[in-house]
């Protein structure tokens, strides 16, 4: 395309620009008349010409149902919860029709692995940045309570079970760690791998 062509497409652009400008502008003009505003310049006034990236600001303000980029699963069976975790750090607490809530962790961080700890409220996330997080889920939206930060570990699998006061933290180096439930903390003792594997 040669740069005599370029200008004439550009030409043929600008004008249809001002044309749909042009209508625009009649139509808002129209409309004004219907509310009976046209002799009123104030409310032109107000009406910007043109719109910028700064007279927008996009977020969410609404969710419903099962959300994109799922990560995890957990469900307690007592108060019937299904817990879904995304790779963005949500999770969305699905319960009896109407029942439905989400929180967000304070980092952007994908949860790897969700525990409910039954009959206390609490439901526990793995995330990628190596820190447990302890939610309850007794209010309307749900607190952090505890967290535990991992520092040459990352926790890859978690198993509680009901009645223990104990929830066992698998690692990446195959190693079992134990935290105690209601204050959260580690316990001195760990399961080493090489300990449990036979030789």
């Amino acid at each position: 395309m040669t740069s005599r062509q370029q200008n004439h497409k550009r030409q043929q652009q600008k004008q249809q620009q001002s044309k749909r400008k042009e209508t625009l502008c009649q139509r808002m003009a129209g409309f004004l008349k219907a509310l009976g505003l046209e002799n009123k310049p104030e409310y032109a006034e107000k009406i910007p010409d043109t719109l910028t990236d700064q007279d927008f600001q996009v977020h969410d303000t609404f969710h419903h149902g099962f959300p994109s980029q799922p990560s995890c699963l957990a469900y307690d069976p007592v108060q019937k919860i299904l817990a879904v975790a995304t790779k963005h750090g949500t999770v969305v607490l699905l319960g009896k029709p109407g029942l439905e809530g989400s929180f967000t962790h304070p980092e952007t961080c994908c949860v790897s692995q969700m525990v409910f700890i039954a009959n206390k409220s609490t439901l526990v996330t793995s995330c990628d940045n190596r820190t447990l997080y302890q939610w309850s889920i007794a209010d309307k939206q749900p607190t952090i309570r505890h967290q535990l930060q991992f520092t040459k570990e990352c926790p890859t699998a978690m198993s509680w079970t009901y009645g223990s006061e104990w929830l066992y933290v698998g690692n990446d180096a195959s190693n079992v760690h134990l935290v105690h439930v209601d204050n959260f903390t580690l316990s001195g003792y760990v399961i080493h791998w090489n300990n449990v594997v036979d030789g």
